[in-house]
């Protein structure tokens, strides 16, 4: 993960401004369309703008980089995921069971409380390799070394479909669904599971 992705969107422009210029959405280059277009040039871009972000990623840098432990916390992370589970489970309407997948992200919350008492150097590797493993699969469909299309995707994508089941009225459509989710879950299980060993062998 780059340090741009801290603050992707730190110096974009208000939503009021963008509707006022009739920009549509393009989630970078601080709101401006030309972004990942031939007209992407340094020649649109405001100096003040980038110095402000250039002291903000410096100072970003300088304080993850020098602290013992590195400073992120994945039990908060896994607290998302949980939220995130149980919104689709809940608009699943009963169609779906993700059960396992709260059951999985839990255990693995439990065991990172384990990390507290690992070596410095040991913490910091297994802290890093974790975002290796989770990142993925809150942000991209698509397998390492794919690359996702551009536009934005929900929380946990490859669950996200168990919230669409209740709209397919077709029951061989639903049925594609409902084996797309499977995929998705045993991703996500497979993530998840690979964490919490991960996590326990460094404890």
């Amino acid at each position: 993960i780059g340090l741009p992705s801290f603050f992707m969107l730190s110096s974009t422009m208000p939503e009021d401004v963008r509707h006022e210029k009739n920009y549509y959405d393009v989630s970078g280059c601080g709101a401006n369309i030309a972004w990942h277009t031939e007209n992407d040039q340094l020649e649109i871009a405001d100096r003040g703008v980038l110095m402000t972000d250039m002291k903000i990623y410096m100072l970003s840098t300088l304080r993850v980089a020098n602290p013992e432990f590195l400073p992120f916390d994945w039990a908060a992370t896994c607290d998302e995921f949980l939220a995130t589970i149980a919104g689709y489970q809940a608009a699943s309407k009963g169609l779906a069971d993700l059960s396992d997948c709260a059951a999985a992200t839990e255990a693995l919350k439990a065991s990172l409380a384990g990390l507290t008492t690992a070596a410095p150097a040991a913490r910091n590797a297994v802290v890093q390799e974790l975002s290796r493993i989770l990142v993925p699969i809150n942000y991209t469909r698509e397998a390492r070394f794919r690359h996702d299309p551009a536009y934005t995707v929900p929380p946990l994508p490859t669950l996200a479909v168990a919230a669409d089941l209740p709209d397919f009225t077709d029951d061989h459509m639903r049925r594609v669904a409902q084996v797309e989710l499977m995929r998705g879950k045993n991703r996500f299980l497979a993530a998840i599971d690979a964490a919490r060993r991960l996590v326990v062998s460094a404890c």
